[in-house]
């Protein structure tokens, strides 16, 4: 779609047969998906994600004051936005800095602990008077196989996360656009790209460079009031344990 029309963006139900069961996942959910063409690199949606994240803080605060208010009576507070950028650091310098702050050396990890995604915000916050921090170029084994390889940093993804309050709130990058690219991640995730051949087809005729990224809605809301479990912010939760109603 990015190709056709530039940008696009969708919302509707995500449905995941999620392995994990704690306070931040579900298997069923609302995401808000965004992608955009003839981008000059991550760059360009981190900027997105930021305006797009901004944006929506603003409305909650401008069209929901009294349920904002309401919820201060609970002891939720709405996070807070400072006017500094959020800070963007890739994961190497994120394990540094977990390191360094607590002793704990994951530097050889390939990703972040939710001790280290709680540190990194605790880290922004101090920085720039809000918990918000894009964590980029994860290792390729860790993303989707149409992750734009790194060609400053071998071996990572044009990928990453943006975490608020403890815990990443979206994922997304920049998307692999020619075929013979395509065809290369497949491979290395050990997929056949005879399986993919109608999804390919459309990277034979010259596909823009883009990227894009998703937000879970729960989680969103969750970790911009800091609800302890995500159940607080879904009407009709789904979970490992519960399909119904």
């Amino acid at each position: 779609m990015a190709g056709v029309w530039e940008g696009a963006f969708s919302l509707g139900h995500v449905y995941r047969a999620e392995k994990h069961a704690t306070s931040r996942h579900l298997t069923e959910s609302i995401q808000y998906e965004f992608e955009v063409a003839f981008i000059n690199g991550i760059g360009d949606i981190l900027d997105w994600e930021e305006k797009i994240v901004r944006y929506m803080i603003g409305e909650v605060e401008k069209s929901c004051k009294a349920e904002v208010e309401l919820l201060k009576e609970y002891g939720y507070n709405l996070v807070k936005l400072s006017e500094k950028p959020f800070p963007r650091i890739t994961l190497a310098e994120a394990l540094e800095i977990y390191f360094k702050r607590t002793g704990v050396d994951d530097r050889k990890e390939p990703d972040l602990s939710p001790e280290a995604e709680r540190e990194m915000c605790k880290w922004a916050e101090e920085e720039t008077g809000s918990p918000f921090v894009f964590v980029t170029h994860y290792p390729l084994t860790k993303v989707a196989f149409y992750a734009m390889p790194s060609k400053e940093h071998e071996g990572m993804a044009e990928y990453g996360d943006l975490l608020c309050n403890g815990a990443e709130i979206t994922s997304g990058g920049q998307r692999r656009h020619t075929y013979d690219l395509m065809v290369e991640g497949l491979k290395f995730k050990e997929l056949n790209p005879d399986n993919f051949e109608g999804y390919l087809e459309i990277f034979k005729f010259g596909m823009p460079p883009h990227g894009g990224f998703a937000l879970g809605l729960e989680r969103f809301t969750q970790m911009l009031f800091g609800f302890e479990n995500i159940r607080r912010t879904t009407l009709f939760y789904r979970d490992l344990h519960r399909l119904t109603p």
